[in-house]
């Protein structure tokens, strides 16, 4: 004889709870599994994300199609987002909307209208909130709205529909819990989408800055060069070809800088070369000069690769106007190295040596003062040794290089 059905109930209810716990934790761990995915997702842009966030909901729910819209409070304003692959492939309405006024929608607008999940699992029976859908819109049997939020406010809604089985309170809560991460990290993405706009905006800004200064330099070494053209005093000539040669090592530097990637930072070989020729080239005696390169390849902040540059540019132009005189040869050697954070610049020629009595101490002359100042910018100091010709010495510390 079967028991008493009052002896079987508590048995029958104790054996549903344990059956909806189990579910629900199957849900849980669902939910938690695309998460995951969605997270690691390697979405290249935010569209992407959110076509694969929406592809995962609709799986979550066991619906066949879904949209993502955003929404502005602020114009009470639809934005479609993203649309599911089988709606695409259903939908036949002709030059389908993209954005919707709230006034012009029917109940799937009552999620923004009331703030609240709508869910309509019987979508044929009559509704006073429906305003119809247009011809060749996919049919829909069941529906489910949920607002997305934040701080209040409500920024998106994600649609999910034809499900077999009613739509329930766990999608409900599945699909809230779900959006809200997506559109935190949907957020945090358009966060680092806008810095990236941002810094690629700088330096294209930054770019144009330099290409500017190297051309207003261009201009200046012109009106240089023609002003010197002009005079007759040899002083003043000199004086004013020294200035012009100053500039045009600037303009070298500004040129790299256009060309670099990198605004604040500069390689040692990729400037320090083409400067060496180019200085040189400007000579009248330069095809009779042996040149060596050491340069090594570290990086400096600009603010010593530029004092540096016309330090270099100083040093050799003393060189080709003073070392070889009566010679139509010579040899120039520039050498640039980093040990530890300690780097070294050598600027030597075998011409005819600097005087004993010259030194950056006791000189009152305009470049050997200029170069001190200039080794003292970069936080270092200038050398000179003396043998078969002369050999001028930099050291300095490197910006942001460990000791």
């Amino acid at each position: 004889r079967p028991p008493p059905r009052s002896t079987l109930f508590p048995y029958t209810t104790l054996f549903r709870s344990r059956v909806e716990a189990e579910k629900k934790i199957v849900w849980d761990e669902t939910r938690l599994r695309m998460l995951v995915d969605i997270f690691q997702h390697p979405a290249e842009t935010i569209q992407e994300f959110l076509d694969y966030s929406l592809q995962k909901a609709i799986e979550l729910t066991r619906s066949r199609i879904g949209y993502i819209y955003f929404y502005s409070e602020e114009r009470r304003e639809f934005v479609l987002n993203s649309w599911s692959r089988d709606v695409m492939a259903e939908c036949a309405v002709a030059n389908p909307l993209t954005v919707y006024s709230l006034e012009k929608t029917g109940i799937w607008g009552e999620a923004v209208r009331q703030r609240r999940t709508i869910v309509v699992n019987d979508y044929e029976s009559a509704n006073p909130l429906k305003k119809g859908y247009p011809q060749g819109h996919v049919q829909l049997s069941k529906f489910m709205t949920i607002p997305i939020l934040k701080d209040g406010a409500i920024v998106g809604v994600v649609g999910l529909a034809n499900k077999e089985a009613d739509y329930d309170d766990s999608d409900i809560l599945q699909i809230s819990l779900l959006m809200d991460a997506v559109w935190k990290v949907t957020e945090r993405k358009e966060a680092d989408a806008e810095v990236k706009r941002l810094l690629e905006e700088n330096r294209l800004l930054l770019k144009e800055v330099h290409h500017r200064i190297k051309n207003n330099m261009s201009t200046i070494q012109s009106l240089i060069s023609l002003q010197a053209g002009l005079l007759r005093e040899p002083s003043a000539v000199a004086a004013l070809e020294d200035t012009g040669s100053r500039v045009q090592t600037m303009m070298i530097l500004y040129d790299k800088l256009y060309r670099s990637v990198n605004f604040s930072r500069l390689s040692t070989l990729e400037y320090l070369p083409s400067l060496v020729d180019e200085l040189l080239y400007n000579f009248p005696n330069s095809a009779g000069i042996r040149l060596t390169k050491e340069i090594d390849d570290f990086m400096l902040d600009i603010s010593q690769i530029k004092p540096l540059g016309i330090l270099v540019g100083e040093l050799l132009t003393n060189v080709m106007k003073y070392a070889f005189v009566g010679r139509n040869d010579g040899r120039v050697r520039v050498a640039a190295s980093l040990e530890g954070s300690k780097a070294t610049v050598v600027v030597e020629d075998n011409g005819c040596g600097i005087p004993d009595s010259v030194s950056f101490e006791t000189s009152t002359g305009f470049g050997l003062t200029l170069a001190k100042a200039l080794a003292e910018q970069l936080g270092g100091g200038i050398r000179i040794e003396r043998g078969n010709g002369t050999r001028m010495v930099i050291e300095f510390q490197v910006a942001g290089e460990a000791g």
